[in-house]
């Protein structure tokens, strides 16, 4: 076959057009969370009750609780490079680790929809970091390899029992985070409050 001039302007044109759109769809780099400064940090006393609809992992005298939005950019940062350090120190033993569903859907459509489907995967933790990227290089996981929605019919009465719940200790942005400690019933005391995508060291040194 024999390739013309018109086909490679074509081939030309259409690498132009399409490169872009592909460009737009990579993932962008995530930056450095800042420190957690004192100005952030709330000294609170609430007790949740340990059937609150909130997702465990690990366990210890210290719990965090993260309430946070699939599409807020900050808790994406956060889930990027904190994240994985109390994740590793809830697996030690060290401290118990609470996440909460808080979808600010005014301004943040897909954040509800992203949590719902995080809830129908077979392994929510496996999900919880590539959400936030919106899966863009993990929808396979949690789409057709994942239960239907259909048939997470509980799916979407945790989510929004969490965010009656997040309503409910006043959480207006997001990520916010609570820290305390484990009571004997397994109950959660927390002590502290504090906003923003902080680094992991930074938090560490208020709650541990």
């Amino acid at each position: 076959m024999t390739v013309g001039w018109r086909d490679v302007l074509l081939l030309i044109v259409g690498a132009l057009f399409v490169w872009p759109r592909i460009q737009a769809l990579q993932i962008p780099p995530v930056p450095e969370p800042a420190a957690l400064t004192e100005d952030r940090v709330e000294e609170i006393d609430i007790l949740l009750a340990a059937d609150a609809p909130v997702r465990r992992l690990g366990s210890g005298p210290v719990v965090l609780l993260e309430a946070s939005d699939y599409q807020c950019p900050y808790c994406r940062v956060y889930a990027r490079k904190s994240f994985p350090v109390f994740r590793a120190m809830a697996e030690r033993g060290e401290l118990e680790y609470l996440a909460l569903h808080t979808s600010i859907e005014a301004i943040h459509p897909d954040a509800m929809g992203r949590a719902v489907a995080v809830e129908c995967a077979e392994d929510f933790w496996a999900e919880h970091v590539p959400a936030f990227d919106g899966w863009r290089d993990h929808w396979w996981q949690v789409g057709p390899l994942a239960p239907s929605l259909a048939s997470c019919a509980g799916a979407e009465a945790h989510v929004r029992s969490a965010q009656a719940l997040a309503e409910s200790l006043d959480v207006t942005g997001t990520p916010t985070f609570f820290a305390g400690y484990v009571q004997p019933d397994g109950s959660w005391r927390f002590t502290l409050r504090f906003t923003g995508a902080a680094s992991a060291d930074s938090i560490t040194k208020q709650v541990i």
